[in-house]
């Protein structure tokens, strides 16, 4: 009795952390999601995905002109934007001891971070009103979802 409760146990902790883990990378539409899958694996490896961002962008542009098919460009556009961003926050400071804490208090990844993220934004603002958001709306968000380490680097975004 003993055994098969704590197998179940085991599964159901599996199970959910199987579960969580294909929550993270969010749902993009079938035009976007080999760019945007490429894109989640260079995040996850602490890199920001330029090249695959802008090929989802491209796409994007095109088809969120078109009432059928907007609403997935929007949402691919955001999970760039956004999602990439607070994916690329956990894996920047869990690399190269980017989270071990400085002289100043404050993570030493926190000027590479600071750099590298607001290039990260910068390279999509320019496209933020064709898809009907606001820089200001993203970037908050982006603000609003990153983990405790990479918010103590206080960045500003958009400045």
């Amino acid at each position: 009795m003993k055994a098969r409760l704590l197998s179940a146990c085991i599964l159901s902790l599996a199970l959910g952390g199987l579960a969580q883990a294909g929550q993270a990378m969010p749902n993009v539409a079938q035009p976007y999601q080999k760019s945007f899958n490429a894109a989640w694996i260079k995040v996850t490896e602490g890199e920001l995905p330029v090249y695959e961002c802008t090929h989802v962008i491209g796409v994007a542009a095109k088809n969120v002109e078109q009432s059928t098919t907007a609403e997935a460009a929007r949402q691919a556009f955001k999970a760039c934007y956004v999602d990439s961003a607070v994916r690329y926050s956990d894996a920047f400071f869990k690399l190269h001891q980017n989270d071990k804490i400085g002289d100043d208090g404050k993570p030493i990844g926190c000027n590479m971070y600071d750099r590298y993220l607001n290039g990260h934004v910068g390279s999509m603002v320019s496209q933020v009103p064709k898809f009907g958001f606001t820089a200001e709306g993203l970037n908050e968000e982006i603000l609003q979802r990153i983990n405790e380490v990479a918010a103590s680097c206080q960045v500003r975004l958009g400045t």
